[in-house]
């Protein structure tokens, strides 16, 4: 969940309970009731779908991390090794040739991990009955080729989960438009009806700093950009940095988990980057943001380098 729809639930909570401290005032005013309960189950609606979309982002990481670390340590062990018989019996090039070890594996980009894995296999498989008299046993050539496959079947499987999230994300900022609006009618009735009869509950409801809540009863302007950032032509999403500039705005942020990125902005034209190291960047220069407008924009990174 994105700091903004977190802000928001967290602001609707608390009217809830300032609300039901002065519930006897609240059932006076004609009309309040029924958009505040639509407005009570919006914020159940979203505290659901935030948890159905943490968990999905939870089981995809952790399976994730499990594949890349037991892929990871196995092809270390096997170059480790083979390596180790190639200075024995002063192969230099097949030495230089797997000069891999779990650490450096695990400096390559996760969907490179497969590529390095899969060259020390053919590597060291070439030199299988050598290297059986140097503790790498058939099982261990086996259990490395299944795991470069897995690692493979699992990352295109795992799109299918990052698509569902995205769907969530944006079931999600649906809910939090569709409750700004009924919150605007619910501030109207509190403007018009508490300032003077319940000036506590008031203060309440305009003291809060979000951009939501209309000061004196006035619109702020403001939209939302949300997306992904993902690898071109094979979508797969990855962390990156997005950075947006213009209308007296200039931020830069990580992308979430996934590669997910949200930015609550004023209204107007704005221009916006997403980097990562070894792609190249990407640049939209005209970027517009309209009042209450969710625009959804993605970034497909090409690489700039590719594995040898």
């Amino acid at each position: 969940m994105n700091d903004y729809t977190e802000e928001f639930n967290a602001m609707l909570k608390k009217i809830f309970i300032g609300c039901d401290e002065f519930s006897a005032n609240i059932v006076t005013v004609s009309g309040f009731n029924n958009p505040y309960e639509l407005l009570r189950k919006i914020m159940l609606d979203i505290d659901d779908l935030s948890v159905k979309r943490g968990n999905r982002i939870t089981s995809y990481t952790e399976t994730k991390h499990l594949d890349t670390y037991g892929l990871s340590s196995l092809a270390g062990d096997i170059a480790t090794i083979t390596c180790g018989y190639a200075f024995t019996v002063n192969d230099t090039k097949l030495a230089a040739s797997l000069n891999y070890t779990y650490e450096s594996i695990l400096k390559y980009r996760e969907e490179d991990i497969p590529k390095v894995a899969r060259l020390i296999y053919t590597t060291a498989i070439a030199h299988k009955t050598e290297l059986m008299n140097f503790g790498i046993t058939e099982a261990k050539f086996n259990d490395l080729d299944t795991m470069i496959l897995n690692y493979e079947n699992n990352a295109k499987s795992n799109i299918d989960v990052w698509k569902q999230k995205r769907m969530y994300t944006a079931q999600i900022l649906a809910k939090v438009k569709e409750g700004k609006s009924i919150l605007d009618n619910i501030l109207d009735k509190v403007v018009v009806s508490f300032k003077f009869s319940c000036p506590d509950l008031y203060k309440m409801y305009t003291s809060q700093s979000h951009h939501i809540i209309r000061t004196n009863s006035k619109r702020i302007e403001i939209g939302t950009i949300y997306g992904f950032v993902y690898v071109k032509d094979e979508g797969i999403p990855i962390n990156g940095v997005v950075s947006i500039k213009g209308n007296g705005i200039d931020k830069r942020s990580e992308s979430y988990r996934e590669g997910e990125f949200t930015f609550t902005v004023p209204a107007g034209k704005y221009m916006m980057i997403a980097e990562r190291q070894g792609f190249i960047a990407k640049t939209f220069d005209d970027v517009i943001v309209r009042s209450d407008q969710d625009v959804l924009l993605n970034f497909e990174l090409e690489k700039s380098t590719t594995l040898k």
